[in-house]
């Protein structure tokens, strides 16, 4: 269980675990020591409980309403563990229910409390995109319907507001929150190329003379993967900037779209799943993230 002690040094856990019975032997020493574990992360917390239970089931066998001779309870539950740590029973069943989707998604790890691991499970749980990689976005509109329920989740909400896109054909539309500035937005979830550009331009112009009014108009798109056609016809084009999106953690990150880094994220798509989620994860390590486009 802990690790504390060894069978060669004693039949009983400094845990409570008995290693001649197999099982949980001593109910003060398991709490003592789950009160330990619980100050050390909520992530131990949780799956000592998980543990607790799978070593009590595993000896015991699943919980029955029926009494042996003696008028002991038979099997085992997760309300018995919460009884024998002296917790409620609601707490416990939904602390072991997050320890089996931190076995599920080990990225849940990674958050700092368990309020925070049950929203991101209940992000990944309604978007089935969000458990594996960008590729999951198989149509536009998919990937902008996450943008639309989720914006304030992204980067950029936090200079650009969501605007109605007023029939006016972009994909999504922004204000920017404090500057006299438009945003349109143009998604791509296959490999994009110079057509793209058009595109956004167009629509940049039908904001510019039906909303803007004299503010500034930018464009943005963000893209899977960049065609080398697209990367040469942005660089002549000084108000539209590209973003690449990806999948990592649980969350759709977006990247900067300089040269260097399209170049690497194009050589990932040959790659296998788990090396590209750990290139780049080196590239964010880097200094290479998500952030809002030029004049935001």
């Amino acid at each position: 269980m802990c690790l504390a002690a060894s069978e060669t040094e004693t039949t009983l856990c400094a845990c409570g675990y008995s290693y001649n019975a197999q099982e949980i032997a001593c109910a003060e020493r398991i709490r003592s020591h789950a009160a330990q574990v619980a100050n050390r992360s909520w992530q131990e917390e949780i799956l000592l409980k998980k543990r607790i239970t799978d070593i009590q089931l595993k000896k015991h066998g699943t919980y029955s309403r029926h009494r042996s001779p003696s008028g002991e309870k038979i099997g085992w539950s997760e309300r018995r563990t919460a009884e024998m740590l002296g917790k409620a029973p609601a707490s416990t069943s939904l602390d072991i229910r997050l320890a089996e989707a931190l076995e599920r998604y080990p990225d849940l790890a990674a958050c700092g409390h368990k309020t925070e691991a049950k929203r991101r499970l209940a992000r990944l749980q309604k978007n089935p995109a969000l458990q594996s990689t960008a590729e999951a976005f198989k149509r536009e509109a998919d990937l902008q319907h996450y943008f639309e329920q989720y914006w304030s989740e992204t980067r950029l909400s936090v200079d650009w507001e969501l605007e109605p896109t007023r029939n006016l054909g972009m994909d999504i539309l922004a204000k920017h929150r404090r500057e006299p500035q438009w945003l349109v937005i143009e998604l791509k979830v296959e490999q994009s190329s110079d057509q793209a550009v058009g595109q956004v331009l167009r629509y940049m112009g039908l904001v510019k003379r039906r909303l803007a009014k004299g503010d500034e108009v930018r464009g943005l798109i963000i893209a899977y993967t960049p065609e080398e056609g697209m990367l040469a016809a942005l660089s002549m084009v000084l108000n539209v900037d590209l973003m690449l999106y990806r999948v990592l953690d649980g969350h759709l990150n977006l990247y900067q779209a300089s040269t260097e880094v399209d170049r690497a994220i194009i050589k990932l798509m040959d790659l296998p799943q788990d090396e590209q989620q750990q290139i780049m994860q080196q590239l964010m390590k880097r200094g290479i993230s998500a952030y809002p486009p030029k004049g935001g």
